[in-house]
């Protein structure tokens, strides 16, 4: 796997023009000296060009500062163009969706979005770029290899001289939740994860809880069991105090 390009800065921008104050400052002194010599006006126009350069200089090193952070979050962190195309994500980004940077840079949303979540999904690049507020929700999404997964997704507008121009955007993976949720509501397979700490999990807690496998994981003998036929829905908990839990028409339960 060959190295990645280098990450362009996130919010690569045309550069700022002087603030008002300043520029009032700067044809002031034009205007007074419009007929005198122009050493004169360099001369009292160096300060203020000063000022400048030094305010550039804080912008440059904030903007550094800010690209590192969303570089290296621990969230998948990306930007879109106005039509859904990626154009910029983080490193977290790639691993999340098992792709490499230079692959999902142009990549439209569709593309990892399940169907069925589309709607909401580009409801919400729509509302951001129209500088509405979005609230988080859910979404499926789906990854390089097929797999599945499930996200709490938060965005916002980016916008430049009142026009929507990108939409900034954040994952937060939350299929083990979901996935354990769903498997509370199972007649008997809820006391199983309850009797391990798992009736209530929490982000506080996930660090440490037993881990939950699906099907296809490696078992060791049960110490106890719960079974489904219905729903053709197994737990058990080993040894070792894990949760095995196998679900017939899931794919897979938990990464």
């Amino acid at each position: 796997m060959g190295a990645e390009p280098q990450n362009p800065n996130p919010r690569a921008a045309a550069p700022e023009p002087a603030p008002p104050a300043l520029q009032d400052e700067i044809l002031k002194i034009v205007r007074s000296h419009a007929n005198g010599d122009a050493d004169i006006i360099a001369q009292e126009l160096a300060p203020l060009l000063q000022r400048a350069d030094v305010r550039a200089r804080e912008l440059a090193k904030s903007e550094e500062r800010y690209r590192a952070i969303v570089e290296n979050a621990a969230d998948p962190i990306f930007m879109t163009d106005p039509e859904g195309r990626l154009t910029w994500v983080n490193r977290a980004t790639c691993a999340a969706l098992g792709y490499l940077r230079q692959e999902l840079v142009g990549l439209n949303l569709n593309r990892i979005v399940k169907k069925g979540h589309m709607h909401k999904m580009f409801t919400a690049l729509r509302d951001a770029l129209d500088g509405r507020e979005v609230k988080p929700f859910q979404l499926e999404i789906m990854t390089k290899s097929g797999e599945e997964r499930t996200v709490e997704f938060a965005c916002m507008g980016v916008r430049e001289n009142g026009r929507g121009t990108a939409m900034e955007a954040t994952l937060r993976d939350i299929t083990d939740r979901v996935v354990i949720d769903k498997l509370k509501k199972i007649p008997g397979v809820g006391s199983v994860l309850g009797a391990v700490g798992l009736s209530a999990p929490s982000a506080a807690t996930a660090a440490t809880a037993p881990t939950v496998r699906g099907r296809g994981a490696g078992r060791a003998a049960p110490a106890s069991t719960s079974s489904t036929g219905s729903t053709g829905t197994v737990a058990a908990i080993t040894p070792d105090s894990q949760v095995v839990v196998q679900v017939s028409d899931r794919k897979r339960c938990v990464r």
